[in-house]
């Protein structure tokens, strides 16, 4: 967990407070995965998306003492907003960097990027900006608020520039209690977001073996032939096992068998998934680690 020093120091930072704005002092359930590279099985991330999502609120005390935070913009993991908002009637906001912001305002002016952060709420914030912009831009209509952060270069990472703290794991503190994060597979910045917050103790529910689009990754490869589709995988193979010093369950790694990918199935941490039943252990069908990674 964080330090009264860090936390002290999070609560001092702009972006913190418009993040503590931006979710209402609700409970937060941050969840990271793949964007534009979509998913293999879109079906089975929505499936495994409600189940924690609905247990989040049962243990909250219904959908107004909660809020799924995402990256904002629509593809991909985006499109769980939909199913957040209008089938649960849950708050939503987004993390993301000024990257997914709209360039120029109505009147054709540049948008200002030359601030630590800005916040869109509820369709107003950005001066001159208009929510059939945000939705030209990419950012998803069913989001209610969304903070955009300036990242260096074209770094789409959303990193404290002071302390190096993530800011998707400082979300888990940004509301009215600690939240935890779920991990649906993902690329190389929710690695960095994981591996982020397993030092500070967060809670992962983590899926790593959910497979991105294949047609996408193959487009990607073309172009990059060293390009990685499932980083979050090595964040299992690093992981699994661990337990951390103060005997709490931190790292809760589950992950879906490679030739089973219908339900959730535990790998050997204390206990399973909320919401989510493993079924019996089927060692034809465990993951094993990577030889090479």
């Amino acid at each position: 967990m964080l330090s009264s020093a860090q936390l002290s120091e999070l609560n001092s930072d702009p972006v913190f407070g418009a993040m503590r704005q931006a979710f209402g002092g609700k409970k937060p359930m941050v969840v990271v995965g793949y964007s534009g590279l979509e998913y293999q099985n879109p079906q089975l991330v929505e499936q495994l998306f409600r189940d924690h999502l609905r247990t989040e609120i049962q243990n909250s005390g219904g959908p107004n003492n909660v809020v799924v935070v995402m990256g904002a913009t629509t593809p991909g993991i985006g499109r769980l907003y939909d199913i957040a908002k209008h089938e649960f009637g849950v708050q939503t906001a987004g993390i993301v960097s000024m990257h997914a912001m709209p360039k120029v305002d109505t009147n054709g002016q540049p948008v200002n990027q030359d601030v630590p952060f800005q916040l869109w709420q509820n369709g107003a914030g950005i001066p001159g900006v208009t929510t059939e912009q945000m939705k030209q831009a990419g950012v998803s209509p069913s989001c209610d608020a969304t903070v955009f952060i300036k990242t260096p270069g074209d770094s789409w990472e959303v990193n404290s520039p002071t302390t190096g703290l993530s800011y998707t794991v400082a979300a888990t503190f940004a509301g009215g209690r600690p939240g935890a994060l779920l991990a649906l597979g993902g690329g190389q910045v929710a690695y960095a977001e994981m591996t982020a917050g397993v030092g500070y103790g967060v809670p992962i529910y983590a899926y790593p073996n959910l497979q991105p689009n294949a047609a996408n990754v193959e487009a990607k490869t073309k172009t990059n032939p060293n390009f990685v589709g499932m980083p979050t995988r090595q964040f299992y193979d690093d992981n699994a096992g661990r337990v951390p010093n103060t005997g709490e369950q931190h790292l809760r790694l589950d992950v879906l068998p490679q030739n089973v990918q219908t339900q959730a199935h535990s790998v050997g941490m204390h206990g399973g998934l909320p919401g989510v039943t493993p079924p019996p252990p089927n060692p034809a069908a465990e993951v094993k680690k990577s030889p090479s990674r």
